[in-house]
């Protein structure tokens, strides 16, 4: 279990939460939440997640109403989400001075606060962070509390561009000059000879941590190791090496970018273990 809150009694605090966030949602319908159906909608195609479209819309729905996230999320003054929303620490600032201005009225109402809870807006591709965790719990309550603290963690980092480690941005450049240091021609080859630059792969398999990449099994075992590692997300960026090294023979054959996407297009076979193993251990040794 991942738990940040201390509390004598955690089914009860549980409940209480998630019953919160229920009544939430039946009390304010949102604007933004459209923008949610309409993400979650993409998981009817998929045959690994679409079972469990309901419990990710229901868990997208609560994390937006959430004030946990907002307060627990880190504190960076020039953190700029990919989602265009601004930083948590702006939101938080600009809140005391709409709560200042409430008070000197003398009045406290809906449209006075900050909207949405969590002070962050959705994004293509939010829900698929929370189609993992539908395989760790059976019920909607406990996925959820394991889904924010995985989010506030894990999750944020990965589409948050900042100059501060661990964000989409520093994972980036460690895929590229680790892939530069292992195999400087293949990097060559792709990004200069067929004009079919790494990053542009590699981008979203980093900012979704490979969920929905890799067969289940395998994001699972990535995701027990990066937690295993206390905040080991590097290894995402390492395991984006070992895809395109894996690749190797047939990327250096590949004479046009679609040729070079088409073979990366597929990861479902790949075994995570392996190729996290043979960069940081056999690659970076000879």
């Amino acid at each position: 279990m991942i738990q940040s809150a201390l509390t004598p009694d955690y089914e009860d605090y549980k409940t209480r939460t998630t019953t919160k966030l229920k009544e939430n949602i039946i009390l304010h319908d949102f604007l933004v939440d459209r923008l949610i159906h309409a993400d979650v909608a993409r998981i009817q195609n998929d045959d690994t997640f679409f079972v469990f479209e309901d419990t990710v819309r229901n868990m997208i729905l609560f994390w937006l109403r959430d004030e946990w996230i907002g307060r627990n999320i880190p504190k960076t003054d020039d953190i700029d989400e990919v989602d265009g929303t601004d930083s948590v620490s702006h939101m938080a600032e600009f809140k005391k001075k709409v709560v200042q201005k409430s008070n000197e009225k003398s009045e406290w109402t809906m449209e006075s606060q900050i909207q949405p809870p969590n002070g962050l807006l959705p994004f293509r591709g939010l829900s698929i962070y929370a189609m993992p965790v539908c395989y760790l719990h059976a019920g909607l309550d406990g996925a959820y509390m394991m889904f924010r603290e995985l989010y506030v963690r894990y999750f944020h980092p990965l589409h948050t561009l900042s100059p501060h480690h661990p964000s989409l941005l520093t994972l980036s450049t460690l895929f590229e000059s680790l892939f530069k240091q292992t195999n400087s021609k293949l990097y060559l080859h792709l990004f200069h000879t067929i004009s079919s630059p790494p990053h542009n792969t590699a981008f979203g398999w980093i900012m979704f941590g490979f969920i929905g990449y890799l067969d289940i099994e395998q994001t699972l075992l990535l995701w027990d190791r990066i937690i295993g590692f206390e905040g080991g997300l590097e290894l995402v960026a390492v395991l984006a090496v070992g895809v395109f090294l894996f690749y190797e023979e047939r990327l250096v054959g590949a004479r046009t970018e679609k040729e070079a996407q088409y073979i990366l297009s597929d990861l479902s076979e790949l075994k995570v273990v392996p190729l996290i193993q043979y960069v940081l251990f056999v690659v970076n040794n000879e």
